[in-house]
């Protein structure tokens, strides 16, 4: 599935699942059926990416010396406009929420998924088609950081945790926007999370590092 089609049917199946979940009558607002005034009701999609990697080094004779993990996520970037600025954090906190709750996701990510929530969503942002993205990238980076020289000896590429659009958040109404429109925002985030799995063998003339105990790391 192209980037940009991925983006339009996730769009339309975020839209779908927020109007399924959506209360039919909440906080008297025009998402809830037309009793909050003059305001419109916006609706919303964002795509977030959570991109979780694992390194595995060894020693030159194959002994297991250290197992280290990383992730790093991303939102779809809204722009910076009053609705965007407004929606950002309270989109990012609401998604952190539910990935916290939600015990099919690793241990890892509902564990650190709260130290990604910013005033601009959650994580870094992303255009939304380009692929790799900057977090994608920012991962291997991570997970390639051992000091050389090293071979990969194995790496399982991003594994697409469970089947795209499993893990969708509705969220919202959210509002009014403070801009004197009387305006609610709601939507969904698609959220796909990405795993990765590379093995890494020091070459023999390099001295081997001190063994470390298995550690996870948010990055």
């Amino acid at each position: 599935m192209s980037s940009v089609f991925r983006l339009i049917f996730g769009a339309l199946v975020c839209a779908l699942f927020a109007l399924a979940n959506a209360p039919v009558s909440a906080q008297g607002n025009p998402c809830s059926g037309g009793t909050g005034g003059p305001g419109h009701c916006i609706d919303a999609y964002v795509a977030v990416n959570i991109w979780v990697g694992t390194v595995q080094l060894y020693s030159a004779g194959g002994e297991l010396l250290s197992t280290t993990s990383y992730i790093t996520v991303e939102s779809s970037d809204q722009g910076s406009d009053p609705v965007n600025s407004f929606l950002a954090p309270l989109q990012a906190q609401s998604d952190a929420t539910y990935i916290e709750d939600n015990t099919a996701l690793p241990a890892i990510v509902r564990d650190n998924i709260a130290s990604f929530v910013g005033t601009n969503g959650l994580g870094t942002a992303w255009d939304g088609v380009t692929y790799p993205s900057p977090a994608e990238q920012a991962l291997y980076s991570l997970l390639t950081s051992q000091v050389p020289p090293f071979q990969i000896t194995a790496d399982t590429g991003d594994v697409l945790l469970g089947t795209q659009f499993e893990f969708v958040n509705a969220w919202g109404p959210f509002g009014p926007v403070p801009d004197g429109s009387n305006d609610y925002i709601a939507g969904a985030s698609n959220i796909d999370v990405y795993e990765r799995t590379i093995e890494e063998k020091l070459m023999s003339t390099v001295p081997e590092p001190p063994r470390r105990q298995p550690a996870a790391t948010a990055a």
